[in-house]
Order: C-alpha cells, then sequence, then structure tokens
C-alpha cells in the first residue's frame, strides 16, 4: 500500500469520526423549544405533538442523510484525485521502464558487437603472428610483444570487468588493437618485400 493510499484511509476515518459525531450531536442536541415533546413518552402526546415529534425525527434523518452523502462525495472526489495521481505516476513508470528496458537492449547490442569485434581482432592478430613468425622468426619484435601484452591485458578485462561499465575502455583497446593491426600489416608488408628482395639479389649473385 502507498503512502498516499495511507494517508487517505487515515483521512476517510477523520472524516467520519467527524461526520458521525456532528451526526450523533445533530441528534441528541434537537432545539431546545422541541425538548419537552421529544421527554414526553407517546401515549401522552397529543396529535399535534406527535406530528411535531415526527417532523422533528424526520428532519434529523434528513440530516444525517445529507451529511452522508456529502462525506460519500468527499470521498469519492478524494479518491477520484488519487486515482488520476496513481494513473499518472503508473504510466511515468511505464514509460521509465519501457525507456529502460530499450537502453539495456541497446547496451547488450553494443556489448555483442565489440564481443564480436574483440574476436575478430584476436583472430586477425592470430594470423598476422602466424605469417609474421613464417617470413621473419623475429619472435622477440617489440611490437610482437607489445601486441601480446595487450592482449594478454584485453582478455582480463573482458573477463573480470562489468562491460556495461567499461565500454568506453573496451572502445579504447578496440582503437589500440586495430593501431597495432596496421602497424603489424605495414611491418609484414615490409618483411615480405624485404625477404623477397634479399631471395632476389641471392639469385642475381649464384653463378
Amino acid at each position: 500500500m502507498s503512502l498516499a493510499q495511507n494517508q487517505s484511509g487515515i483521512s476517510n476515518e477523520i472524516i467520519l469520526s467527524q461526520t458521525n459525531g456532528s451526526t450523533v450531536q445533530a441528534s441528541q442536541s434537537p432545539n431546545t423549544s422541541n425538548a419537552p415533546v421529544l421527554r414526553k413518552s407517546h401515549s401522552t402526546l397529543s396529535q399535534a405533538e406527535r406530528a411535531q415529534r415526527k417532523r422533528m425525527t424526520d428532519q434529523a434523518y434528513r440530516g444525517r442523510v445529507k451529511l452522508r452523502k456529502e462525506l460519500m462525495k468527499s470521498n469519492l472526489e478524494t479518491l477520484t484525485g488519487e486515482n488520476e495521481s496513481l494513473k499518472k505516476e503508473n504510466q511515468s513508470l511505464k514509460e521509465a521502464n519501457a525507456s529502460m528496458n530499450q537502453t539495456l537492449t541497446d547496451q547488450a547490442k553494443e556489448i555483442d558487437q565489440l564481443r564480436s569485434d574483440l574476436l575478430q581482432l584476436k583472430n586477425d592478430h592470430e594470423k598476422q603472428n602466424i605469417l609474421l613468425e613464417t617470413l621473419s622468426g623475429l619472435l622477440s619484435d617489440p611490437l610482437k610483444l607489445e601486441n601480446e601484452k595487450l592482449k594478454e591485458e584485453n582478455a582480463i578485462l573482458r573477463k573480470n570487468a562489468n562491460l556495461n561499465s567499461r565500454i568506453p575502455q573496451l572502445l579504447e583497446e578496440n582503437a589500440k588493437l586495430k593501431i597495432e593491426n596496421k602497424v603489424l600489416k605495414v611491418q609484414n608488408d615490409a618483411l615480405c618485400g624485404k625477404i623477397i628482395a634479399d631471395n632476389d639479389m641471392k639469385r642475381e649473385q649464384e653463378p
């Protein structure tokens, strides 16, 4: 139960208590001029006094009915206002939840894409490393060591970090790995060219 509903229940109890008290007071405090008529027993009343007592009883009843109607109207107005407020609040919550769900969906798609990019980069690196080892055998090449270090750091980040809060860092890692890929590609091209040139030179020098 919400705070507004609790407050409504308390206010309704107060109104009921006040109204019932007013009703009882009104029924128990008739006009002093009519008090003798009310104190007499029904058998000792004259026809006029009986008619007067009936009018007084009817008047008191109508007063109670009027008070109850006013209370009911007040309660209905209060409930209507609270219902409208709750409807607006519920609609706002639904919209907020829908927006949050959409944001989570977008983040999940972005994370999946980042994972795919990282996997592709890892595969590209492995291919580049195999090619580099085959062509040059430079296992201690500084760029290769730095690339391996970046891969290890990236794997640790992917394993231990919360991807939702580390997306900028993952994007930065992606950018670094892409740069490393470009550097390795340039180096591989240069090494391939050098190996081919060396082979051509050896063939030319052979008798």
